[in-house]
């Protein structure tokens, strides 16, 4: 299905009681981060924290690389999504 030189990256972030966070896995390559956020991080920006950390994390290994307009769309998409889920 993807290229085999493709990248590939799971995120997933929370929010609970004792504070926030967001973390990446990478299936190619092989690794994963995770990143606490404290108290007071809402759900959208551990979501963006999360992406915005696999895009740096892809431009370290490979170095600058094209960030596609699916990353730019993807972002306002959960910009719209955390914006109609506060009214």
């Amino acid at each position: 299905m993807f290229p085999e030189d493709a990248l590939i990256w799971f995120k997933d972030d929370s929010r609970a009681g004792s504070g926030t966070g967001s973390g990446i896995f990478g299936l190619r390559p092989n690794r994963s981060f995770s990143f606490p956020l404290g108290k007071f991080a809402t759900v959208f920006q551990t979501e963006i924290y999360a992406i915005l950390q696999c895009a740096f994390e892809n431009i370290r290994m490979e170095g600058l690389i094209k960030i596609s307009g699916f990353l730019f769309s993807l972002i306002a998409r959960l910009h719209l999504r955390h914006l109609v889920a506060r009214q």
